[in-house]
């Protein structure tokens, strides 16, 4: 019968294998590595080595939240918790709603983000503040805003190129300022394509007409205009995806460059409209 011998580096090596697993669970989980190394009786260094070699040199004090938008069926049962690196990751399944959709299109047509925040615009005439606010305040509450600023704007001179502070009562142009994190990652996904088909179409298409949409009576159109080609092809892919046909023409030069128009008959869309716009329902 024979029998192996194992040197002590050869022990540790293997036992150190066996635990590994438990360790950088337990590490991930608040446990110090102290701890740690009391609990399996090794050296400081020892346990600190283990971490480090397996890419996690430093645990993140806080974790990175990242949303994951879903419509029908969560792509994961639960939050998952992940360390890639330095960074930790905490992926956050969050079920879309009609009012998110409507959000966040109207953003894509007169939105902009900060590190932080997500910005809003509109102008009285259209739509008054307070209701985008009963929007934003009903969306998924991952998303929903820490706080919300209101700014108040009017034109500075006749020239019409700038903007100063005004009361309520004097503005011309409002913007809401959105402060949470997630949302503004959520958005920054959509731009580019991300979770389009998680959308909830019908108030999709009535936020970017909300925010950006023109309505020409003579000719029964809808007409959506955009400065930006990324989000002018994220509109058109959104009404590939509706089955609601559309067309597009060039017109005038602007902020950024020269425009594209998306036409759409407004019977094509009035059924959305008529559901989810605000726009539609002031003038009901």
């Amino acid at each position: 019968m024979s029998s192996t011998s194992w040197g002590a580096e050869e022990v540790m090596w293997m036992v150190t294998e066996q635990m590994c697993a438990n360790i950088l669970q337990e590490y991930l989980s608040g446990t110090t590595i102290k701890e740690i190394s009391q609990k399996y009786s090794i050296s400081y260094w020892r346990a600190y080595n283990i971490i480090k070699q397996h890419g996690i040199a430093r645990k993140p004090r806080k974790p990175r939240k990242i949303p994951i938008l879903y419509n029908q069926e969560s792509p994961f049962e639960e939050e998952i918790k992940m360390y890639l690196e330095e960074v930790y990751l905490w992926y956050i399944p969050i079920k879309v709603n009609d009012d998110l959709s409507w959000t966040l299109f109207y953003a894509i047509g007169d939105g902009f983000i900060t590190v932080d925040s997500l910005r809003i615009c509109g102008s009285p005439r259209k739509i008054p503040y307070y209701m985008v606010v009963d929007k934003i305040r009903a969306i998924p509450n991952e998303l929903k805003p820490r706080k919300i600023t209101v700014y108040f704007l009017k034109r500075a001179d006749e020239n019409r190129r700038s903007w100063v502070k005004a009361t309520e009562e004097e503005h011309e142009k409002w913007i809401l300022q959105l402060n949470n994190t997630m949302l503004v990652r959520a958005f920054k996904a959509l731009r580019y394509g991300e979770f389009l088909s998680e959308i909830e179409l019908d108030p999709a298409i009535a936020g970017i007409y909300d925010a950006d949409g023109y309505y020409n009576p003579e000719r029964q159109e809808i007409v959506i205009s955009q400065n930006t080609s990324k989000f002018a092809n994220l509109i058109m892919e959104l009404l590939s995806i509706a089955k609601i046909p559309y067309r597009t023409r060039k017109g005038g030069r602007g902020k950024n460059g020269r425009q594209l128009h998306i036409v759409i008959k407004a019977e094509d869309i009035y059924p959305a409209l008529e559901k989810y716009s605000l726009r539609l329902r002031l003038q009901k």
